[in-house]
């Protein structure tokens, strides 16, 4: 029961921690943050998805052309209403990806302003027409969705990559049964050196999801002959903190002495973290980086966990 319940807690920590804007964001950072609503949305609340180009537009209607429907049907010149209050930021000669309602003709943009996709390079239009048409195809799986985000977050490139880390959150949130597979299935992503930065740091975090992930995670940074990250490090080691085991003391015991101080900072920040289930390995090596770090921000961050710690009922968070 209680391994059961620190899954759900870790589960809960990672659902909080993909939409969170507070403290720990700031901290630790939030790559792949879009204000946008993620794709399968905005899918589902469309008639008609159309990458087209711009030919005309006048006060109340924008004329497209060259259309290519990649989900329904369309002409292959067409209209759609324009609002003057809230026009989409498009220009003539602009190819771009739009949701559209409607049956026919002048047909009604779905997506606000700031959802309009453009296409800036001629090597995006390829890309994003597999993208879309793929996770339309999915549409009422939500498994095989989140496998084609994570596959965008991935690949790139870095608009997609976005788009495909806020679908993969939303989804997550909504079907939490799903996390324990996706969670072991990213620990490889996450260690993976020659991969994206923000796709890593995105994989991490779903890693820290469950007790099993985490541990691996902490295990490969522990045993990778790698330079460590210091945010995913901070990840694994808050994640470990949760989750417990020998694996977070592989971890801290590399990653206090590992050369870049950034990665030394991540530690010191996460020791809190860790003191949930091991407060004496916390608690050594806080005393380390006071004791021996060479830089003096990580001494005085050091001295200040071990003051922490050593209340009779310190705060651990």
């Amino acid at each position: 029961m209680a391994a059961r319940n620190r899954s759900f807690f870790l589960a809960l920590l990672l659902i909080s921690a993909l939409f969170s804007t507070g403290p720990v964001a700031a901290q630790v950072g939030h790559p792949l943050v879009n204000p946008v609503r993620p794709l399968h949305e905005r899918l589902e609340a469309a008639d008609l998805v159309v990458r087209s180009r711009v030919a005309r537009i006048e006060m109340g209607r924008i004329v497209l052309e060259d259309a290519v429907a990649l989900v329904g049907a369309v002409a292959p010149r067409f209209e759609i209403k324009r609002s003057p209050l809230s026009p989409p930021p498009l220009s003539v000669g602009d190819e771009t990806i739009l949701f559209l309602a409607g049956a026919r003709a002048p047909y009604v943009l779905r997506d606000e302003p700031v959802e309009v996709i453009r296409l800036v390079e001629p090597s995006q239009a390829t890309r994003w027409t597999s993208a879309i048409r793929e996770l339309a195809a999915a549409s009422g799986d939500p498994g095989r969705q989140i496998d084609i985000y994570l596959s965008w977050v991935d690949e790139g490139p870095a608009t997609l990559r976005a788009l495909g880390g806020e679908g993969a959150s939303k989804l997550l949130g909504r079907h939490k049964e799903l996390i324990p597979d996706v969670a072991g299935a990213r620990v490889a992503a996450a260690l993976n050196p020659g991969a994206d930065s923000e796709a890593r740091i995105f994989s991490a975090r779903i890693a820290g999801a469950t007790a099993p992930s985490v541990r691996a995670l902490c295990r490969g940074l522990a045993r990778s002959r790698d330079p460590l990250d210091p945010q995913i490090t901070e990840l694994a080691l808050r994640g470990g903190g949760v989750a417990g085991g020998p694996e977070i003391g592989e971890l801290l015991d590399r990653a206090i002495r590992d050369a870049d101080p950034e990665v030394r900072m991540a530690v010191a920040r996460a020791l809190n973290g860790v003191a949930r289930t091991d407060r004496a390995r916390a608690m050594a090596a806080a005393r380390f980086l006071a004791e021996s770090d060479p830089e003096e921000a990580v001494r005085r961050q050091g001295e200040r966990i071990v003051r922490n710690l050593q209340r009779p009922s310190g705060p651990v968070h």
